[in-house]
């Protein structure tokens, strides 16, 4: 359920998010920046489930098979439709390709310059990278992880912002948890030792609301008031990693009481076989909707009916194309 969540964050956060947009305050504006900072958790929880799924994969395979499930998942996937995208962008945004020289069209696929959103993959995949060190240790894995999270947090994520407050460097850090994989490694402690950090609940939910409180009002003052998107509060590691570990705690806690609902469970069960197939094509799948209704003459970008149904139109139009490209021998590898 939670993968499915994040999925339908992501999509709302990428088709009706205020990048770009002129602050002012209106009811379109005020949409935007609650479904830009209210979805924010999406990416870091997604790493989380990345933790309780895969840091125990030595139970079940060994290294080698290890990798080749994730080159099947998430690298062939990955290239194939960077690469799709770069034809895209040859076929309806030519001005954006500049150079068609082979190793241009290289560089711009590995580092997503034809569809920027596919940032994640080469960050999953360093990820992926680093995940056997955490699931070989053996003894004392809990406390192991306990620690590595605690010294991230206080080096990696508060001093750094402490020092970008103070306009100071901070020399100090914590490589073996830099940027998301403190998150695959307290995804995988609260997830299975949920009864030993019940104390801090209350806590994490209190300092979690709190820095979702901070980032909207925060973000919608300093944005007015400049007359562009402030990102001082977006480029907070420390209110994002409170907000997504509240998220994350919910779900942990309460997901189970959800999921028995009988509307909720098909909804996840019609979606959680393609969350990352969705990732993958509901860009292409909004551009598909605004050209169709931009050829009936209706203009739906920005309107606050396209905020809250259009991206739902994307991802019903991700999936039936995930299902059908299932079906074609060689291409269904390329939707997970």
């Amino acid at each position: 359920m939670i993968s499915v969540i994040c999925c339908i964050a992501v999509v709302y956060m990428h088709l009706c998010g205020f990048h770009g947009t002129q602050p002012q305050l209106t009811p379109n504006w005020i949409l935007s920046l609650i479904i830009e900072k209210g979805f924010v958790f999406a990416v870091p929880v997604f790493f989380m489930i990345s933790g309780t799924t895969l840091l125990d994969y030595t139970d079940r395979y060994d290294d080698i098979t290890f990798f080749k499930k994730r080159i099947n998942k998430v690298v062939i996937p990955w290239i194939a439709w960077s690469f799709i995208s770069f034809l895209y962008c040859f076929i309806f945004n030519r001005d954006e390709i500049g150079s068609l020289n082979l190793l241009d069209i290289f560089d711009g696929i590995i580092n997503n310059k034809y569809r920027s959103i596919y940032w994640f993959f080469p960050v999953l995949i360093s990820v992926y990278l680093c995940i056997p060190l955490f699931a070989n240790i053996d003894r004392n894995r809990r406390r192991v992880l306990e620690y590595l999270v605690l010294a991230g947090f206080i080096f990696n994520i508060v001093l750094s912002d402490l020092g970008k407050i103070l306009n100071i460097n901070i020399p100090i850090s914590v490589p073996v948890v830099a940027e998301y994989l403190i998150y695959v490694l307290v995804g995988w402690l609260i997830f299975y030792h949920q009864e030993a950090y019940k104390r801090l609940y209350p806590v994490i939910y209190f300092t979690g609301l709190s820095a979702l409180l901070i980032q909207l009002i925060g973000t919608a003052v300093l944005s007015l008031s400049s007359g562009v998107e402030s990102r001082v509060f977006r480029d907070s590691n420390s209110l994002n990693f409170l907000y997504s570990l509240c998220i994350w705690s919910v779900c942990v806690n309460y997901g189970d009481f959800v999921i028995k609902n009988k509307i909720v469970r098909k909804i996840v069960d019609m979606l959680k076989k393609y969350t990352l197939s969705i990732y993958l094509i509901h860009q292409f799948a909004n551009n598909l909707v605004q050209k169709v209704f931009e050829f009936c003459g209706v203009i739906v970008e920005g309107t606050i009916l396209y905020q809250l149904f259009g991206p739902i139109l994307a991802i019903m139009i991700s999936v039936l194309v995930a299902r059908i490209l299932r079906q074609i021998p060689y291409l269904r590898r390329i939707v997970p």
